[in-house]
């Protein structure tokens, strides 16, 4: 019996040592994954996101660059398109003039002038502007060849707004009123 005393005595301890050793074990690998693998798992998928991060905005930025240089190009061709145009605006001082051209204009494209009138100039940061009122008789063709060569001939001349207003009873005859309010841009 003593025998069988001392395995028991000797088996105690040990599983006690085990026992000891496993909780040691689990304490140490609990505590290493605390304070050791789940910060650097964390650090590892801050560092992904501002990778992804870095990623998106090195191609906003690419594409913000793509942009300024397309502007910039279109601003150079159309600074170079501004430099290149003839247009020069005539002083309002030569209304009277301009009155005279628009009515020989008017006469060309058969149309009847019953009133025409300069506004009052209005001063702008860069230029003046001189509304005009054009009354009359026509045709639409004659309106519509009117306002075509306008276009074509005074480039200075904007169309604010124009009504015309059919008065004919016959439609082999087509007679129109008109009115035509234009804004004449002169230099400063």
């Amino acid at each position: 019996m003593s025998i069988a005393k001392g395995t028991k005595a000797a088996t105690s301890p040990v599983w006690k040592i085990y026992a000891c050793g496993a909780v040691a074990c689990a304490v140490l690998s609990a505590a290493t994954y605390a304070f050791g693998v789940r910060p650097a798992v964390t650090r590892y998928n801050e560092a992904l996101d501002r990778q992804a991060e870095l990623k998106a905005a090195k191609q906003k930025a690419a594409n913000l660059l793509g942009t300024l240089n397309n502007s910039r190009t279109q601003l150079t061709a159309i600074n170079e398109s501004l430099n290149s145009q003839t247009l020069r605006l005539e002083p309002a001082s030569t209304i009277n003039q301009r009155l005279s051209r628009l009515t020989a204009l008017a006469n060309a494209s058969d149309l009847k002038i019953d009133e025409m009138r300069p506004g009052t100039v209005t001063e702008g940061a860069e230029f003046k502007t001189v509304p005009i009122l054009i009354a009359g008789s026509g045709t639409y063709t004659s309106c519509a060849r009117f306002l075509r060569e306008l276009r074509k001939k005074f480039p200075d001349t904007a169309i604010r707004s124009f009504e015309t207003t059919s008065n004919s009873s016959s439609p082999d005859l087509p007679a129109a009123t008109f009115q035509f309010d234009l804004v004449w841009h002169t230099a400063n």
